[in-house]
């Protein structure tokens, strides 16, 4: 009976053992936050007259980087929102969007066929490109196996309201894009 006793015991240690062992390896409950994040994450980042420009989102979770591009009419689209936290977006808020045509491959891209704002909806409003400086689209990396694209660019964006002038510079940008 003894031996029973026993056997009983060391099996209770050995289960409880090995559920308190398998219960060390379960993930953590992730954070509902990180449930949000956009499906294609982008890397985004540039100076603006020399200071650093990231996205951000007032709301963490919230999709701040986009690429788009069609592989049949070689458009590239890449836009990066920054909200400034505690405002309402549409009062405090800046937007890139960067239009570039004739993407085929990797490589250079003219300005000629580069489009792009840059929208401050705190100084000046709307940005275009100022087409008498340099302004240039580099295509590192165009993988239309896996939907990825990564590039750099440089410009300079003239504001339409008030003589505001951006430079844009070191630019870069990396990702999955959705296709259209």
């Amino acid at each position: 009976m003894k031996a029973l006793c026993r056997a009983g015991i060391l099996s209770m240690v050995v289960i409880l053992t090995t559920f308190c062992a398998k219960e060390k390896n379960v993930d953590p409950v992730p954070d509902p936050a990180e449930l949000l994040l956009p499906e294609l994450p982008v890397d985004f980042f540039c100076l603006v007259n020399d200071d650093p420009w990231r996205p951000e989102a007032a709301n963490p979770g919230t999709p701040v980087s986009y690429i788009w591009y069609s592989e049949s009419k070689g458009e590239l689209l890449v836009r990066a929102n920054r909200e400034l936290v505690g405002l309402p977006p549409e009062e405090i808020s800046e937007t890139f969007s960067v239009f570039q045509r004739g993407i085929t491959a990797a490589g250079a891209y003219p300005a000629d066929s580069l489009l792009t704002n840059f929208r401050d909806f705190i100084q000046c409003g709307l940005y275009q490109i100022d087409l008498s400086a340099p302004a240039t689209v580099t295509i590192l990396k165009l993988d239309t196996t896996e939907d990825f694209i990564s590039g750099q660019f440089e410009f300079t964006v003239r504001s339409t309201s008030c003589s505001r002038t951006l430079r844009v510079s070191r630019g870069r940008f990396e990702g999955k894009y959705r296709a259209y």
